[in-house]
């Protein structure tokens, strides 16, 4: 489980709230311990300061977040 903590005044509601420049910042970390622990499950959440909330991130959701921004988030890291 890789966890960031955020001190954002606002917390989002939701994981599908969660900003697309957070998203893609676990999908970073996600892709690149993948690249490291191959056959390992990697989870990722946001760990917000302001009220104490694990926010648990799909797989899915930072994935598509990465496609977003044009990096294929199937392609290991060099």
């Amino acid at each position: 489980l890789a966890v960031d903590f955020k001190s954002n005044r606002q917390v989002p509601a939701t994981a599908e709230q969660v900003p697309e420049g957070l998203l893609r910042q676990m999908g970073a970390y996600a892709h690149l311990l993948a690249g490291l622990y191959p056959g390992r499950r990697i989870e990722t959440a946001l760990l917000w300061t302001a009220t104490a909330t694990l926010m648990p991130l799909s797989a899915g959701a930072t994935g598509a977040a990465l496609g977003r921004a044009g990096l294929d988030p199937d392609v290991g890291p060099t």
